[in-house]
């Protein structure tokens, strides 16, 4: 990175790192030129932290793709999980099967037994 910044472009980059704990580092590298526009005569460095900001985005992430009741992928999440499967599948000349399973009134289940039995079920 630091010899793309002396080269004369200017380079974002994230650190990741889970010992001891999760934190996330943003470094950028923007070159300094000479007055006349020449060369670079240095590099500008700042480092910051963006653990919690890359913690909400996870967040939100897992959020997007799972429903709030049940914490199993939603639709969406579920589709594009099939997508990669089946891309998989095409791509290694394997075989795949999918089970489709409706329940009607499962929120009924849920509802009079719980969710532990909903969970169960």
């Amino acid at each position: 990175f630091m010899q793309r910044a002396l080269a004369g472009t200017a380079v974002t980059f994230e650190t990741e790192d889970s010992d001891p704990e999760y934190h996330c580092m943003e470094s950028s590298l923007r070159p300094e030129w000479s007055a006349d526009g020449s060369e670079v005569v240095g590099v500008h460095i700042h480092v910051q932290d963006i653990t919690q900001r890359k913690l909400e985005t996870q967040r939100l992430a897992r959020m997007s793709r799972t429903d709030h009741l049940t914490q199993l992928m939603n639709r969406s999440a579920f589709e594009g999980q099939l997508q990669a499967a089946m891309m998989r599948s095409r791509e290694h000349g394997t075989l795949m099967a999918l089970l489709y399973l409706d329940m009607d009134r499962f929120k009924a289940v849920n509802d009079i037994h719980g969710h532990a039995a909903g969970d169960q079920l």
